[in-house]
Formats: C-alpha cells, structure tokens, sequence
C-alpha cells in the first residue's frame, strides 16, 4: 500500500465549501483526511474518490467541555455531547473505511495541569500500543504529541507517526520546525512522518524541510470563509461564490497542478454543485498557457452578470462580454476570455464562413 506524500486537505460534510471543493481536492491532492467524528456525517453521500486518511478525532479533547478517561487501561474520550470515543471504536471505522489511519490520542492544551498532561501522554501511548497489536489491513501511524518520547511506540512497528500540538505554534514556525525535526531525527529513514494541522503555505514549507512525509489542514477553505486569500485576496463579507473562489486559490498555493486532461469535457452535475468554478479552474489553466477562454450563455441579461462574476474571479484577465454587433476583429482580440451568446457565436462564424469562403 503506498504512503500518502505532500498536503492533505482536512474536509468535512458538514460544511457546503468542503463539498463545493471536492472535484479539485480529487484531482489534485493525493489523499484527504478526514476526522472520525466528521466521517459519521457522511452518510449517503458520494464518498471521496481518494485515498482517505481517518483520524481518530481525539483533536475533540482541546474542547473545555470534553474528558479523557481510562477504561480498562486504555483511553477513551468523552465529547461534549456525551458521546463515548473509544480507541475500538476507530479501529473499526478504520478498518472498514482507511487507506491510513491515526491511533486515538489526546492533544494537550497548553494551560494543561501536569497531572492531567501526564495522564494524557499516557492513555494515548496505551492506545497506540493496543491498536498496534490487532490485525489490520490499513497504514496505522502511532499518534504522538509534542516532546513525546517516541522509543516504545517505535517498538512497536508502526506504519508510520503522526505528530500533533503543533498549531497553535504555527505563526511562530521555529518550535515546529525544531520538534518536527526531532521526531524525524529518531525515526528510521523509510518510516513516513505526518503533521498534523499545519495550513499556511510557510508553514507547510517549513514542516516539509523539516522532514514531514505529508500535512494537513482546514486553513484554506477556513480562512477563505473569513475573506482571505494567501496571495492577499480579501473580500469583506464574501459571498458564497467569493468563498469558494479564495479556497480555490489557497489549495493551488498547497496542491500540484491539474493534470492534464483532454481537450473536451462535458459537465452535467445539478444546480449550485460546482460547474462554473469548474469552469473557471479550467480557464485559469488555459490562460496560464496563453490561450482564450470562450465562453457560451443562453441569453444576453446573464452574459452580462456572468461577466461580472469571472472579472471577479479572474482580475488578472480581461473579461468580456459581447452581445451586440462588433466590426472590427481587435474588439475580440483584446480580451482573454470572451462571453458570447450562442445566437452571437453563430452569427460570427457564418460571417467568418463568408469572410473566407
């Protein structure tokens, strides 16, 4: 089974943006993670088309409300709503459903008494211990926390680490880079190690340098919904379309390009679920090879709202829309990405049919 390498968007069902994303996160980032907790919410819907890596969710644990309790020498968590997280539990779900999957820790705040930081590192290491031992068909990685000694979980043979605690550290960038660089230093050179929370592109740089295998986060499309763009993009109060737009251009800050596809493709999902930001991946990628864009609308009154939202989407273009008579071919050659009615396109191509016939 391969190892997952490189950023890892975190999604979740719950939110319509992390949905809105997923045909770029499945053609462009080689896996996605996905909490336990989130997962449940799944239900009917479509699953992802990509190797799916399932944390436990013990994340939960940073919650006031939330207790880490033992049970029969091992760790579970209680949330907030009363249900009962056990590290069986993930095992389960883990099986069933990972590609890899991450033992159920417990994240240590960091006004955290040293009694309770204790018990903790504890119950998380028992867990990982236990879930070691039983037949899997997954990639199970022992889940540790920051200054965690890592020799008897190495003992153990894990598939690989994942390194959590380190957000709330990540506008520092220095500490992450020393404990990432220390985890990676006892590992063995084979051995994958992935970070947990780390989103901005500089922090991501940062984690890889250090030796991460794999990163994941929500901070693209969380700090899109706040407005933001890394590249400096802000729109206050952001529409639904605009959020969309600066989560887009935050993962292509953290993703591989687009692989390439054919010339033609053919969209036919329902209304609101993603064809126009589709189509506006596709153009960017066209644009950036120095080509046009042409675009067809059925009527005159939305080629002109249609304009106004692909100016928008795309300021680095010249966006327009072309409705009326125009004379002089310049008119045309002067924008990047054309909108036209069809009854329009097809008058020009007659006349063009004419012009060369």
């Amino acid at each position: 089974m391969t190892t997952l390498r490189g950023f890892l968007p975190t999604v979740s069902p719950r939110f319509p943006l992390d949905l809105q994303l997923l045909p770029l996160i499945e053609q462009r980032a080689p896996g996605l993670l996905v909490s336990l907790p989130e997962w449940r919410h799944w239900g009917g819907r479509d699953r992802p088309r990509l190797p799916l890596f399932l944390d436990s969710g013990g994340y939960a644990a940073l919650h006031p409300q939330a207790r880490v309790q033992a049970q029969q020498g091992l760790g579970q968590l209680v949330l907030p709503e009363g249900t009962v997280l056990t590290p069986q539990q993930v095992h389960a779900e883990q099986q069933a459903w990972a590609h890899t999957g991450s033992t159920l820790d417990f994240p240590v705040p960091v006004t955290c008494r040293a009694e309770e930081r204790q018990q903790r590192l504890v119950l998380g290491l028992a867990n990982a211990l236990w879930a070691l031992q039983q037949p899997r068909t997954f990639r199970l990685y022992a889940s540790v926390q920051p200054g965690q000694d890592l020799r008897a979980l190495l003992a153990a043979h894990p598939d690989g680490i994942a390194l959590g605690g380190l957000a709330p550290y990540s506008q520092d960038r220095s500490f992450p880079h020393h404990e990432i660089q220390r985890v990676r230093d006892a590992l063995p050179p084979h051995l994958p190690l992935h970070v947990y929370g780390l989103g901005h592109p500089l922090s991501v740089q940062t984690a890889f340098a250090a030796g991460a295998t794999s990163v994941d986060s929500s901070s693209p499309q969380r700090t899109a919904v706040a407005g933001h763009a890394w590249d400096g993009t802000h729109w206050p109060s952001p529409s639904a379309a605009e959020r969309l737009s600066l989560a887009q251009r935050n993962l292509d800050q953290l993703l591989p390009p687009s692989p390439a596809r054919g010339p033609n493709q053919l969209l036919t999902w329902p209304t609101g679920t993603g064809k126009t930001w589709t189509a506006l991946q596709r153009a960017r990628t066209v644009l950036a090879q120095g080509l046009k864009v042409l675009l067809l609308v059925p009527t005159r009154a939305l080629a002109s709202e249609v304009a106004q939202t692909w100016a928008a989407a795309l300021p680095e273009a010249c966006v327009q829309a072309y409705t009326r008579d125009i004379a002089q071919p310049a008119h045309y050659r002067r924008s990047d990405v054309l909108i036209l009615t069809t009854e329009r396109l097809f008058l020009l191509l007659r006349q063009w049919e004419r012009h060369h016939a």
